[in-house]
């Protein structure tokens, strides 16, 4: 490893340190990788290649992105930053870095989580900085330093998914009317935010919304266990779920030590998402996805060609990928993108 050095973040702008290091490849050979710690978007790596599609002033992909883009893609990071940080763990390893390690030699891979990266909602924004608020408190009500330093309030816009400080404040406002949280001035300026309390409502909200699931990576698969249909588990699912980084999880995946009804609730609970493969029509998978979205929990819902026409009437407002025994894997790309869409991209 080279030594520590100041610089600005290629992602964001912000004062970061870079650090070379060489990371093995599977073949045997090393590739170059820089390590940046941004005080905006976190700690991430970047091979040397990727960075020719990052930095503003040169050509490529990311170089020629908005400040909107890059603020979207360093909220992605922070949120792999925290996420890392509440699992514990020495983020400073290799294999802990992996899951915001951007691109290798492809820059498509870095041009997917770019795309990946974007929550445009304002309500969504509003809740993950409840979300964050919440995973940053040790109990309801603790002063929460999100302006007390410039070091603080940028990584708090980040985790806001905000562009700039005004937008953070837009968002703090409006949590402050609607009861959600509560502002404390600065001490030595009365006009000036030093820190935000969460209260009793916002954790209410929280709840109610479900977002607690938005740390999760498990996607509760919903289907006909079945040899006519498992090829497209195999062949489309697990790897449109995997590829968005979350890990495919069916309730015969392990033996039950409790009622199967309750385990395919627990498990049910604990995804991030669901998705319901409808192929001859099994109560149960309708009646898993209608549990899911009782529970806030998005339904992602696939079926097999010959089943589609026969849908049933409530399920024919969602969008419903259709597949062939054929080649089941053509929807992997359509579903991948969809799921990173509404839910992000996971952490695995």
């Amino acid at each position: 490893m080279s030594d520590v050095t100041q610089t600005n973040c290629p992602i964001c702008g912000s004062q970061a340190t870079e650090q070379i290091f060489f990371k093995a490849l599977p073949s045997g050979d090393y590739e170059e990788t820089i390590r940046y710690e941004c005080i905006r978007c976190g700690e991430f790596d970047l091979d040397g290649f990727s960075e020719v599609y990052t930095a503003p002033s040169r050509d490529g992909y990311l170089g020629e992105m908005g400040s909107r883009k890059r603020a979207d893609l360093s909220a992605w990071l922070r949120e792999k930053t925290d996420q890392r940080e509440r699992r514990g763990g020495d983020i400073g390893k290799i294999v802990k870095l992996e899951n915001s390690f951007l691109t290798t030699y492809n820059p498509n891979d870095l041009r997917d989580a770019f795309e990946a990266a974007t929550i445009t909602r304002f309500h969504e924004k509003a809740d993950r900085l409840l979300l964050a608020l919440r995973n940053a408190s040790k109990y309801v009500g603790q002063p929460i330093g999100v302006f007390a330093s410039e070091q603080d309030n940028l990584a708090w816009q980040a985790r806001a998914w905000a562009m700039n400080a005004q937008e953070l404040k837009t968002i703090v406002n409006h949590l402050v009317e609607n009861g959600l949280i509560a502002v404390d001035q600065s001490p030595s300026n009365s006009e000036q935010m030093h820190s935000i309390r969460l209260l009793g409502k916002g954790i209410e909200r929280i709840e109610q919304q479900n977002p607690g699931n938005i740390n999760s990576d498990q996607c509760f698969v919903a289907m006909w266990f079945n040899d006519e249909v498992l090829p497209v588990f195999n062949d489309a699912l697990a790897p449109a779920i995997e590829k968005a980084g979350y890990k495919p999880f069916k309730i015969n995946d392990k033996p039950p030590v409790d009622r199967v009804d309750a385990e395919i609730e627990k498990a049910i609970k604990a995804s991030r998402f669901m998705v319901a493969d409808l192929s001859k029509h099994r109560p149960s998978v309708y009646f898993e996805a209608g549990y899911a979205r009782s529970q806030g929990i998005p339904v992602f819902f696939t079926c097999r060609e010959e089943d589609f026409d026969e849908l049933h009437f409530d399920i024919r407002q969602f969008h419903c990928f259709k597949w062939s025994p054929d080649n089941p894997g053509k929807i992997v790309d359509e579903l991948n993108k969809m799921i990173v869409r509404e839910c992000g991209r996971g952490p695995v």
